[in-house]
């Protein structure tokens, strides 16, 4: 009985979308990286199941970019400790910033993210086979362009890409002998456009898909726990990973924030 009545309230909190400890001491990207929460074998096997499910659900918020100094307060509320990251300092020069957080902050960070202006512009489900990943379409980049970036040992780089999106891939793996703990990372990507193609070629093009690891980050999660990924200062460049990644609708100053939260575990 408790563990169904607990099952009913983190659902009736997620549903709403309506979540880790606060009190950040200092911008806390240890040096330690993501191999670090890796399992110590592939694909976990836990009884007679081969495979777990793991659901996240990723939403968009969208804020006026004048409302950026407003999101310190949610800043101040997340966890960075928890995150790590393949370089953290390319992480920082990326202008990228991430904090997680249990389920018991969500509704009070929802409601600081509405009262900083924000406007909720939807949500993608995730149910991803353990060991296994899914993407989330960021933005379409219709024609070829350089997209600058800070690579990992935190130097200035650049890439070519185009048409197609930039996304954030999720990959979910279990560790061995866990329950109720997945460990998640994210990564920026960018993946090539397939639509129309014959599928030899598709998978080609598949394969030429830039992975932005300078600015991917790992943690453990629950049933219930988020993470929050926002812009660490203005992007004032839209040929930056940073401006494309966060930048908001070309007619309009506004930035975007992304809250991945962990719904489920089966």
């Amino acid at each position: 009985m408790a563990g169904f009545l607990r099952i009913m309230v983190l659902g009736s909190a997620l549903t709403v979308l309506a979540g880790c400890n606060g009190g950040e001491e200092r911008p806390a990207y240890e040096q330690v990286k993501i191999g670090d929460l890796a399992p110590a074998g592939g694909i976990e096997r836990l009884g007679d199941q081969a495979i777990r499910m793991i659901n996240l659900d990723v939403t968009t918020f969208e804020f006026p970019a004048e409302k950026l100094d407003a999101l310190q307060d949610i800043r101040a509320m997340l966890n960075t400790k928890a995150l790590r990251f393949i370089d953290p300092n390319a992480f920082r020069a990326n202008s990228f910033w991430a904090g997680a957080a249990p389920l018991r902050i969500l509704q009070t960070t929802l409601n600081r993210l509405t009262a900083a202006g924000s406007v909720k512009t939807g949500t993608t489900s995730l149910l991803i086979p353990n060991g296994s990943s899914e993407t989330v379409n960021i933005a379409r980049i219709a024609h070829r362009c350089d997209i600058s970036f800070v690579s990992r040992s935190s130097r200035p780089d650049k890439v070519n890409v185009g048409p197609g999106y930039l996304a954030l891939r999720v990959l979910a793996t279990r560790p061995p002998g866990s329950v109720f703990v997945c460990t998640v990372r994210v990564t920026p990507t960018f993946s090539p456009e397939t639509r129309g193609l014959t599928p030899k070629l598709a998978e080609r093009l598949r394969a030429n898909q830039v992975r932005f690891s300078s600015a991917a980050f790992a943690l453990r999660m629950r049933p219930g726990d988020f993470v929050l990924l926002m812009p660490l200062r203005p992007c004032d460049y839209p040929s930056t990973l940073c401006g494309l990644f966060f930048g908001g609708a070309p007619d309009k100053r506004t930035f975007k924030t992304y809250l991945l939260a962990c719904t489920n575990m089966s």
